[in-house]
C-alpha cells in the first residue's frame, strides 16, 4: 500500500470514529440529558442557533457531492465529466459492453431503491404510529450517518450484496449515502429538517440521471481514472488486490 493510500485510509478511520464520537455524544444526552441536548440545539450564537449551523454545515456536504469541486475522490466525483478520461474510440464491441453494463446498473438501482426504502421507512413508520419522537429520528438519521462511513472505511454490504463492485471507484451508488442518511428527517415536519431530505433526493437525481445518460463514465473499461493502476484510493478493501 502506498503513503497516499495510507493516507486516505487513516483519513476514512478518523472520519468514522468521529461519526462515531458524534452519535453516541447525542445518543447520551438524548437518553439520560434531553433537557440539555435541547439547550444545545437552541443556544445562540452571534444571533444564530447552534441548529442553523448545522443545517447550514449538512446543506454543504451535500452540495460537495453534487458540485464538480477541486480535490473531489473518483468515487462521488465520476459523475462529472472532468474526471472522465476515455480509454479510447467507441467500438461497436465496446458500445455492446456499455449497454450491457447499463443493464446490470440498473438491476442494482432497482435491489438498492428496496434496501433503501426500508433504512427510510422504518424510522419514519416508528414515528408515525408514535412509538418514537423526533429526537429518536434524528438519532437515526445519525445511526445511518456512521454506517455510511463504515461502509467505506471497514466493511461494505452494498458492494458484497447489492452493487457487487470491487470497490467505492466503481460503486454505481456511491452517492446514494445523503438520501439514506438524511433521508428519514423527511417525516419531520419544518423547513430545517424536509429540506435537508429535499436536497438528498435532488442529489440522488443528479446521480441517477447523469449515471443513464452518460454509463461510460461510471465504467472502469471505459473510464480509465476508475482503473487499478490510477487508484489513490484505499486498495486495501478492494475485492481484486
Amino acid at each position: 500500500m502506498t503513503k497516499s493510500h495510507f493516507s486516505s485510509s487513516r483519513l476514512h478511520l478518523i472520519d468514522l470514529l468521529i461519526r462515531t464520537a458524534i452519535f453516541l455524544f447525542v445518543w447520551y444526552l438524548a437518553g439520560f440529558h434531553r433537557k440539555i441536548l435541547f439547550d444545545l440545539g437552541a443556544a445562540s450564537l452571534a444571533g444564530i442557533r447552534v441548529y442553523q449551523v448545522l443545517w447550514l454545515a449538512v446543506v454543504l456536504v451535500i452540495l460537495h457531492a453534487m458540485l464538480p469541486v477541486p480535490g473531489k475522490n473518483m468515487s462521488s466525483g465520476k459523475l462529472f465529466a472532468s474526471r472522465y478520461q476515455p480509454s479510447g474510440p467507441h467500438t461497436p464491441e465496446l458500445e455492446l459492453k456499455i449497454r450491457d453494463y447499463s443493464r446490470k446498473m440498473a438491476v442494482t438501482a432497482r435491489r438498492s431503491v428496496v434496501f433503501f426504502a426500508m433504512l427510510l421507512l422504518v424510522p419514519g413508520a416508528l414515528f408515525v404510529v408514535g412509538s418514537i419522537d423526533t429526537v429518536s429520528v434524528i438519532l437515526f438519521s445519525l445511526f445511518y450517518l456512521v454506517g455510511d462511513a463504515f461502509c467505506v472505511s471497514i466493511w461494505c454490504p452494498f458492494r458484497n450484496w447489492l452493487a457487487h463492485n470491487k470497490c467505492c471507484n466503481t460503486c454505481s451508488i456511491y452517492s446514494w449515502g445523503p438520501i439514506g442518511v438524511f433521508g428519514p428527517l423527511v417525516f419531520i415536519p419544518g423547513f430545517w429538517t424536509q429540506s435537508l431530505a429535499f436536497l438528498s433526493f435532488l442529489a440522488l437525481v443528479q446521480w441517477e440521471y447523469l449515471r443513464i445518460r452518460h454509463p461510460e463514465r461510471f465504467f472502469e473499461l471505459t473510464n480509465t481514472n476508475l482503473r487499478c493502476s490510477n487508484c489513490t484510493g484505499n486498495r486495501g478493501s478492494c475485492l481484486r488486490t
